[in-house]
């Protein structure tokens, strides 16, 4: 086989090998990677999940006791205490065999019928507990428990009255002068006629710990790149502070969820630069206020119309003054918001300025700008101030103010001495060589004279 039937043949494996590696990647990129990093779902921001019943976490009641707006549920080895919308669950270890509440504090007995109290499940020496009863009497009357239905007797009268109810009754009760009673799996408050089912609300926020950021970074993106967008906080909405330096998982990372209006949330009515909207129809919102970024209900985020936010500019360019410092596509910092990198010394357009003056909601006074990156392609962005030197220019040529006794004859005089001088130095270094090299010569023939003699 011929060499150069050889190199051809290796050219054409070299070549075929090349084209596999890069269709190999081209489909773990665009098939394998991307499956994997976009699983399709879209976020989803859990507020409906957040507002939780009593009776939800309850497979059934064996006891309860109640003090004032607080109510203790036994159901089986636990009991569940909930006081103010929040959930307190005490794993007791065995079967709770009652429950009771005197002077503000709860008491249990567990399955060894040893007693303790709540929350330290400390042992408690001859507690006695309140007895179920047939009969008990309030302020307004009496209440009868009778072959699993509750009657009524009015104070002034003796004639019993059955309260309708489907329910099956047990477990008659009084606490602070009202009485109560289970009929099958729910508590009852018993209120004269009527039955008011005693079913305490509590908030879980435990769902915010999984909410998928979906395509939220791409949506972080666009959002605010023309202009601005600002949202008023409903009240009584709840939000959820967020991570956004941080999107390289399945789930965002969360910290605490507040309600607006509340004492340690923002108030009702508080504007907040709009990030993005995300989730299916836009229906999730991402806002940032005094710095800390928050998720809610874009239905509880209405956009408001700040045309003074945008300070524009005339004539404007300026000069990238740190030497690492990036675009944004809002006027908030993070790696959410990161768009792309800008050198020390490159100049960059500025279109406008957002400014804390007029939007209290920033943290830091930005510029919108243009920029023109290597591949000649135009993009825009936010960058705080002190990323940039700005300085205005025009478009019309510089001015010159002309000099009446200039000439050029000094600079003619000036170039014909120069060349006089250089035609000197040859000259001198041409006849340092000349003798030199005669008086080598001289030598040599000297030698070469004794030699014949």
């Amino acid at each position: 086989m011929k060499r150069c039937d050889i190199i051809s043949i290796v050219k054409k494996l070299s070549f075929l090998t090349i084209s596999l590696c890069t269709a190999a990647c081209s489909a773990l990129t665009c098939g394998g990677l991307t499956a994997f990093a976009d699983t399709g779902a879209q976020t989803v921001y859990p507020e409906s999940t957040f507002i939780q019943h009593a009776n939800d976490g309850l497979s059934g009641i064996s006891d309860y006791a109640a003090n004032g707006g607080i109510y203790a549920f036994a159901d089986g080895n636990s009991i569940t205490v909930i006081e103010s919308e929040n959930r307190t669950v005490y794993e007791i270890g065995s079967l709770v065999t009652a429950l009771d509440c005197s002077d503000g504090k709860f008491y249990y007995k567990d399955g060894t019928g040893t007693t303790f109290s709540l929350p330290d499940k400390t042992a408690v020496q001859n507690y006695t507990f309140q007895e179920y009863d047939e009969l008990v009497s309030t302020d307004d009357g009496e209440y009868k428990l009778l072959d699993g239905k509750i009657n009524y007797c009015p104070k002034a009268s003796a004639q019993y009255e059955e309260i309708a109810s489907d329910e099956t009754f047990s477990k008659l009760k009084k606490y602070d002068g009202v009485a109560y009673a289970v009929g099958g799996d729910k508590l009852y408050k018993l209120l004269k006629t009527e039955l008011e089912h005693v079913n305490p609300s509590y908030t879980d926020f435990s769902k915010t710990s999984q909410i998928i950021i979906g395509n939220t970074v791409d949506k972080l993106k666009g959002c605010n790149l023309d202009k601005p967008h600002f949202v008023s906080l409903k009240g009584g909405a709840y939000i959820t502070s967020l991570n956004l330096d941080d999107l390289s998982g399945e789930y965002f990372r969360v910290g605490k969820t507040y309600k607006i209006g509340a004492s340690d949330a923002p108030a009702a009515g508080k504007e907040a630069l709009l990030l993005c909207k995300t989730g299916a129809n836009d229906e999730v919102s991402i806002v940032t206020l005094g710095g800390v970024c928050y998720m809610m209900l874009t239905e509880n985020a209405p956009e408001v119309e700040k045309p003074e936010a945008m300070v524009p500019t005339d004539n404007t360019t300026a000069t990238v003054s740190i030497a690492e410092s990036f675009a944004y596509s809002s006027p908030y910092v993070c790696n959410g918001t990161k768009l792309f990198a800008l050198k020390s010394g490159e100049t960059v357009k500025v279109l406008g300025k957002v400014l804390k003056t007029t939007s209290s909601e920033l943290v830091r006074d930005f510029y919108k700008i243009e920029y023109t990156d290597e591949n000649g392609e135009t993009v825009t962005g936010y960058v705080p101030f002190g990323y940039i030197s700005e300085f205005n220019y025009s478009e019309d040529e510089p001015f010159k103010t002309e000099d009446p006794d200039y000439t050029q004859s000094d600079a003619v005089k000036t170039v014909i001495l120069v060349l006089v001088i250089v035609a000197l130095v040859l000259i001198a270094v041409g006849y340092l060589t000349y003798v030199t090299t005669s008086d080598k010569t001289k030598k040599r023939n000297k030698g070469n004279n004794k030699k014949g003699e």
